[in-house]
Order: C-alpha cells, then structure tokens, then sequence
C-alpha cells in the first residue's frame, strides 16, 4: 500500500481551503504509517467537497499550499454517495473481521484442547521413567561417550538461548528443528550410557525417552499454534476497534473535506492516529484513478499447481546440469559442490536405514527391505566405470515426474507462511545421463523432496502466487516451451537453491513411496538434520497415521470421535505417540483405516492418513500412486483424484491471494481461509 500523507488546511481567520486565492494558509501535517514497500514516489491528490460533489485533482507540486497548486480534476463524486460507499465499505471489513475472529476463537479453543492431551502424554511419559529410577552408577561414563553427551546437552542449551532471541519464523522453524534433533541424539547416547552401566532398564527408558522427545515436540508445536492464534485475534480485535472508530467519525471527516485533504506518499512520520490513517486510505481507495480488479483470477491447475505439461519434463531443465535434474537439487543440501564421496556418503546413510528394522515412538515396526542397497551398489559401479570414486550425480538413477505448488498447506497462525514447494522423483533400474528420455526402465518407487516455504509477511503471499500464476498466461508445447520452462526454473530455484530475496525456503521432509524392495506398498518420511555435506535424511513417523495394530479398533473410534469433523478437515490434530505408524502400509482395503464413527469422519480421517490418501477409493493410479512413475510425463501420470478433486480444492484456496490487496477492505488474510473451512495443514496428496 502506498505511503499517504493528510493535511488539512486552516487560515488564521478560519477561511477554508477549497478558496483558490487563498495563497497564504497555515498548513498543520499529518501522516499514515501505510508505507510503501517500494520506496518510490506517488502523486499527491488534494480531496475537497465542492456545491455537494467530492472533487479529486490532481496536483501539480508535492506539498500543496492551496486548492490553485492542485488544479487538473481527475474525478468527481457526489457526496452522499461517496459517505454511503465509506460507510459499506467500513461495516464490510466489520462483518469480514468479525467473521475471521469467530473461526480463530474456534481453532484456539480446538488447539487448547490439544495441548491439554500433550501435557498429560508428557506427565505421564515422565512418571513411568521416574518410576524406572536413576541411571545405576557407572551409566554415564567418561570417554568419548561421556564427551558426546556432554557436548551435545551444551550445544542443545546454546541452540535454546538463541531460539529465544529469534523472531524470524522460517528461522526459528530449522532451529526448533535442529533442537528436535539434538533431543534425539541426546536421548540415544542417554541410552547408551544406561546400557554400559548395570540398567536393566535400558532398553525401556530409551523408548520412553524418545516418546517423551515426540510428546514434547508435538506440545512445543500446540503452544507455537496457540501463540500465533492469540497475536492474529490480538491483532483482529484491534482492527475490530480501530473500524468502529472509524464509524464513529466518518461524519466530522466528512466534514473536514470542506477544508480538503490531501494525500502524498512522501511523508513517513506516524502522528495521525489510526482510525483517521485507516479511513483517509479507505478515501483514497475510493477514489483511485483505477478501481483494482477484484474479480476471481481463472487458475489452469495444469500450469500452476501441478505441472502437467509434457514438455517440461523433456526440457533442458530437467536433464542433467538443468535446475530439476536429481543432482542439482541434491547438491544444496549438501552445500552446494559435494564431491562423488560425499554423495556416496549421504546416499548410503539414507539407505542404510532400509537395513535394519525401524521402531516409532509407539513400538510399531517398520520391517528391513534391505535391497535398496542394491540401486546403490549399480550406481556405485556405474560411476566407477567412468573414473569416479564415489557417486556421479550425473548418473543419479531417479527422474523428474511432478512439481507441484502446495500453497493449500500453509499454516495462517504463521505470518508469511505458503505452504510447501514439491519435487517428485521416480526411481530408474539402472544410472543414465539421460533420465527423462522415453522408453527407460522404472522401478516401483517415488521419492518426494517437500520445501517448506514462506515470504516475509501475508502481504507478500500474492507477489509468490503470481509467479505460480503468470505461468497460466505462457505457452508450453513441444518445441514452443522456453519461455514457460524458464520462468518455472526461476521459482523453482527459489526454493531449492535459496535462489532471490522474496522467498525463505528449507527442506520440510523427504518421503518415500514404494513396493520395489519389499510387500506391501510403503511411505516412509525423513527429516534432514545437520548442514552442509555433513546433512543426513533421519527416518521419522509418518504424519498423521496411525500404527496398523489400532485399525477397526475402539481406541482408534474414540480418539477420532474426540476430533470435531472441522477439525479433522483441516487435519488440526495430531495422532497421539502411543498410536503413531513407523510407515504407511496399503493393503487393499477401501477404506484403508476401519473407524467405527460417523461416515463423514471416518472419510475426512483417511484422507488424511498416508496410506487412507494412497488407497484404491481415492481413484489411485497403478495401485497406489496420485503421480504414477509408470504412466509417461506429465497430465498422464496424475490420478483422476488429483486432477478432478485436489487441483480444483487448491484453486480455491489460492484465488482469493492473486487479487490486489485492497479488495479485501480490511479482512485478514488468515480469515479468508478460515471462513472457507478448507485450510489444510498437512496432506498427503503430491
């Protein structure tokens, strides 16, 4: 929003402004906080009420004296109407915030309740290793093992005190995530130092610490909600106050147009105060030389949320050296220039956790597929036959199948939060420089790299969509795709190599999806940990799924009843530690999770599970897929789900974000959201 700055002319012997002669008025200024972002100057119009029409002219110079320094008129309104429009559009932002706040009080109230259940999982945690005793003697030894713990609880205690001092949220998203990481090692090394001692109960007070890790984690995120939630209805309440001021004085402001005001985006000082900042904008806007197109953008989900054009996935960019070849993308996470045995490195520890058995924070199981290692091994020898010790990422086995904009995923309490940012990926049988070429053999298995990302404020969300959405307007088809392809790379870039200063990105997770290593279908989903080429995919809990032992059952039935369905909707929840799935497994049924509740419920909890997503009554493709790696490139490799019911449902979500700002007339953007009912925090379709 631009800059404004109001004055209002007075003469010594109260002779009013509109006056053309009078060249010799005191003038008293005023100015708006409303800045504008890009620093650049405006024109100044001078407002005044004239034989009773509201007249706008055009000034001639920046700091106008009289009515005479202003006089080309741009546009004429009569006054009763111009005070009719003022006031609707006062009581619209009224009823709009009103609106917005009656859906935060809702979600807090839902978040409390959360938050309640964490507290009583974390007491509960704590007092069953309470009652397991102190580490015997001799369970925390000196040494290395000592060293490491010692050095890891210091590192986690300065990675605190910074958090504290952080306000940036991408920022304090990767240190949370960071400490989250160092519980982990923390509780594994606890452990360690218990089994070297005499502790019978090592291997109990290991799993209980790390379900007291997850139950903490998950009550640190219920307060973050809960504190987001209190800023944006803080904030609502005051706008709330600041529009009925505005009401309340719209007659005497009418009144001060008899001795004008003007409007200029030079000044920067802060006196006026905000009702009076709030409702000469709100004239301004009115009286803008063009109205702002408020009228729904048309969004083509092919072009802007889930790329569907062939001939981007057969484009430069998607080969090797180009901005979505598997190597370019890898290389950031690595800091940017690793070398083949730093590769080898990062690769092998990823896929060494398909070796042996995985346990969760409840005890479930993910069992070894152990043949993973085998892709590594090929590509291992591959790169050796072309002289490279290590792994040649220009050879890396996997090719590009989807990238898709997940703006529905992004969490309102954050201010700037948009969602995520995906990359899909298919496994290939063998190592080639030519990944996307027609005709190679594939594997049964995708691997998702999802960005978490976000711009500085909500005020800034329209600049990113629109460049998802200017893709809408260029051409892509075989042979006449550059334009569309470059302007694609350059936003994909943003958020994989940090690439610009609008956006703030950092990888969120990496999930896997496959039946090529063993029976059944499998996700798996990992977290990055640690920077640079020391950077690691750990294996984490699936969001939002249940173990397999708590299907059909009451516990399941009673945790999902607790839910309201808006709630489940909107998947604000969290599946309890005691029920949390180590991986999602499909085996056929439709539906996949058995909920003993009401049918919408039980459908909206599915949806929401990865493998309830993933099953056959979701209109999956070649058994368990929405991007199937099997179907060529593009549109055709997308289910009749994602196309026909997920595309549309995002549309939606980000239409409102696409028109000017000022078509919002006073309503949050985080309202626009909740009112729809359709905020998604997390879900599992690409």
């Amino acid at each position: 929003m631009k800059r404004f700055m109001i004055f209002y002319c007075l003469s010594a012997a109260a002779v009013s402004c509109n006056n053309e002669s009078q060249q010799s008025s005191v003038v008293k200024s005023y100015a708006s906080d409303l800045s504008d972002t890009t620093g650049k100057l405006a024109k100044t119009f001078l407002y005044l009420s004239e034989a009773g029409q509201i007249v706008q002219r055009e000034c001639q110079v920046a700091a106008p004296r009289s009515a005479a320094d202003c006089s080309k008129v741009r546009s004429t309104r009569g006054a009763d109407d111009f005070r009719q429009a003022v006031k609707k559009d006062i009581e619209l932002s009224q009823s709009r915030l009103n609106q917005g706040l009656g859906s935060l009080n809702k979600d807090r109230s839902q978040v409390l309740g959360r938050k309640a259940d964490f507290e009583r999982q974390v007491s509960d945690l704590k007092g069953q290793l309470d009652r397991l005793g102190p580490i015997p003697s001799g369970g925390n030894p000196g040494g290395f093992l000592g060293q490491a713990l010692d050095f890891a609880r210091t590192e986690r205690d300065k990675l605190k005190a910074q958090l504290a001092g952080t306000s940036d949220p991408a920022l304090r998203a990767q240190m949370q995530e960071a400490l989250q990481n160092f519980d982990i090692q923390i509780a594994q090394l606890e452990a360690q130092a218990g089994g070297s001692g005499n502790d019978p109960n090592a291997a109990a007070r290991a799993d209980l610490n790390k379900r007291l890790i997850a139950a903490k984690q998950s009550l640190d995120a219920a307060n973050a909600d809960l504190s987001g939630l209190d800023n944006k209805i803080a904030a609502s309440k005051a706008q709330q106050n600041i529009a009925g001021e505005e009401l309340s004085t719209l007659d005497s402001a009418m009144e001060r147009l008899k001795q004008s005001v003007v409007f200029d985006a030079r000044d920067a000082s802060n006196t006026l105060p905000s009702a009076e900042k709030q409702l000469v904008s709100r004239f301004h806007k009115l009286f803008t030389e063009k109205t702002p197109d408020c009228n729904q953008r048309t969004i083509d989900g092919l072009k802007e949320l889930a790329i569907g054009n062939l001939a981007v996935f057969t484009s430069r960019e998607a080969q090797v050296g180009g901005a979505w070849h598997f190597g370019e993308v890898l290389k950031p996470l690595l800091g940017g220039n690793p070398n083949p045995k730093q590769v080898e490195t990062f690769v092998r520890a990823w896929v060494s956790q398909w070796q042996t058995e995985f346990r969760s924070s409840s005890g479930d199981r993910a069992a070894a597929r152990p043949d993973f290692m085998g892709v590594v091994d090929r590509w291992k020898n591959a790169s050796g036959a072309r002289g490279i010790d290590g792994l040649d990422l220009r050879i890396a086995p996997f090719r590009l199948i989807a990238i898709t904009n997940r703006f529905d995923l992004r969490n309102p309490l954050i201010s700037g939060s948009a969602g995520e940012s995906r990359l899909v990926y298919g496994l290939l049988e063998e190592p080639t420089e030519r990944p996307q070429d027609e005709g190679l053999a594939v594997k049964p298995f995708t691997m998702i790299f999802e960005y978490k990302v976000a711009v500085a404020s909500d005020n800034d969300l329209s600049k990113w969509l629109n460049l998802w959405h200017d893709l809408g307007t260029l051409n892509c088809s075989e042979g006449n795709c550059t334009a569309y392809t470059d302007k694609l790379s350059s936003i994909t870039r943003m958020f994989t190599k940090k690439e610009g200063t609008l956006l703030r990105s950092s990888l969120g997770q990496v999930r896997t999806n496959e039946i090529a290593f063993g029976s059944p279908w499998e996700q798996r989903e990992f977290n990055i940990s640690n920077a640079g080429v020391n950077s690691r995919l750990q294996q984490v809990d699936p969001k939002r799924t249940p173990a397999q032992s708590v299907n059909n059952s009451q516990q399941l039935a009673d945790f999902v009843n607790s839910i309201s369905l808006e709630n489940i909707k909107i998947s604000n929840y969290e599946i309890p530690n005691n029920m949390r799935a180590a991986k999602a497994q499909v085996f056929g049924a439709n539906p996949e999770w058995k909920v003993a509740v009401d049918s919408d419920r039980a459908r909206a909890f599915n949806l929401n599970t990865c493998n309830g997503c993933h099953s056959g009554d979701q209109a999956v493709i070649d058994g368990f897929y929405h991007v199937s790696p099997f179907k060529g490139l593009g549109a055709a490799s997308m289910s009749s789900h994602l196309k026909d019911q997920e595309l549309p449902r995002r549309a939606k979500l980000m239409a409102p974000f696409l028109v000017a700002p000022e078509c919002g007339a006073g309503m949050p953007f985080d309202a626009r959201l909740a009112a729809e009912g359709q905020r998604m925090l997390s879900r599992p379709v690409h």
